[in-house]
């Protein structure tokens, strides 16, 4: 383990961990007192060395001439801009995206930081190591990405691994980060032990007792993200109702923008929503297991500045949808995101669906 002290430094920067959650909530495990051990390449936990912090403004770069010795910088960063460059040496400046986390050599006996671009403000902590914990642990060397060291430890995103978690919901304490919607007599959202992929409990999701009544299921956070994002959920199916998932936006007073995708079991049928407001084939010949205790991992990922999709995956299908545009109107005053399941039954009776292990990721491939 790292001598008491590092450890102290480590635990004493609460907003090191909040800066990059994926990142750093994966290792969060190697660096807290009392933490189960995580699965790890051997002796990488000896690897730390030391934590450095800077704050980079536009008119401030900083110059260590003389650094703790470690063969690897693990480099995060709290800002969003770009242009963040890092000199070690004689060597040329490596570029580092501020969205992402990355590690490099440090060799040589001088590390330069600068704002490139001399605008804003961009925190960057320095972790100095042994090991290149970066992006693989132990890389080159039968190591194990951070992702998948998150997976082994019971972490939830076990699906699609890219873009940076933002907000996930596991189904285990209450339904009430979600806001319910519903028509029909029998309607209902609730936790639920009838069937779960992970835990205790899942959301059961029930639709009223009338062919075309739905349910929904809706997560609503303020519009304070940008570039591709994307929502995920786990989901039985049934051959009798329909799914939809959604990433809806109000942008502007004169923007409201609109991204689904629906499974149609009564035609077995995948389809979009496109930019003119129709239902459109993204695929046909597709046949879900309808068993209540099979979970189906679903995605959609759209870019919010272009208002284009990205792409929708279920199961082992993978769908690149990054030609297609989302459907966009006008807008309300009050600017909002919101991400929703939606299911309706296609005959006269109640029909549930369970959901588990919901997320929300921002900065998506």
């Amino acid at each position: 383990m790292p001598d008491s002290h590092l450890l102290d430094r480590f635990t004493s920067i609460d907003n090191l961990l909040a800066r990059n959650a994926q990142a750093l909530n994966e290792i969060k495990s190697l660096i807290t007192p009392g933490s189960p051990t995580p699965v790890l390449p051997q002796d990488f936990q000896k690897g730390i060395v030391d934590v450095r912090e800077f704050d980079l403004t536009s008119s401030r770069s900083e110059e260590l001439v003389v650094y703790p010795a470690a063969q690897y910088i693990q480099v995060f960063s709290d800002g969003i801009l770009e242009g963040i460059s890092i000199k070690l040496g004689d060597q040329s400046a490596i570029s580092i995206d501020c969205n992402k986390f990355d590690f490099i050599d440090a060799y040589n006996n001088r590390l330069h930081l600068s704002n490139d671009v001399k605008v804003g403000r961009n925190s960057l902590t320095l972790v100095f190591s042994d090991i290149p914990f970066g992006r693989h642990f132990g890389s080159g060397q039968g190591g194990i990405t951070l992702s998948e060291l998150a997976v082994r430890n019971g972490g939830f995103s076990t699906y699609d691994r890219r873009g940076e978690v933002i907000w996930h919901d596991d189904f285990e304490d209450n339904a009430n980060k979600w806001t319910f919607t519903s028509a029909g007599v029998g309607a209902a959202f609730a936790l639920s032990t009838d069937y779960v992929r992970r835990g205790n409990s899942s959301g059961k999701l029930t639709t009223g007792n009338v062919i075309g009544n739905t349910s929904r299921a809706t997560r609503y956070e303020p519009y304070n993200l940008s570039n591709k994002i994307g929502f995920e959920v786990s989901s039985s199916m049934n051959d009798n109702a329909n799914f939809q998932i959604d990433i809806r936006g109000m942008k502007t007073a004169v923007l409201y923008f609109m991204a689904q995708v629906r499974y149609v079991p009564a035609t077995d049928k995948l389809e979009y929503y496109d930019s003119a407001a129709n239902w459109v084939e993204l695929a046909s010949g597709i046949d879900f297991s309808a068993l209540p205790d099979m979970f189906h991992p679903v995605k959609l990922v759209i870019d919010i500045d272009t208002f284009m999709y990205t792409r929708f995956m279920i199961d082992d299908l993978v769908y690149d949808m990054s030609n297609l545009p989302i459907y966009t109107t006008g807008g309300a005053a009050t600017k909002y995101l919101s991400f929703t399941v939606d299911v309706e039954t296609a005959i006269n009776n109640n029909i549930s669906f369970y959901l588990d292990e919901a997320i929300i990721t921002k900065n998506e491939e």
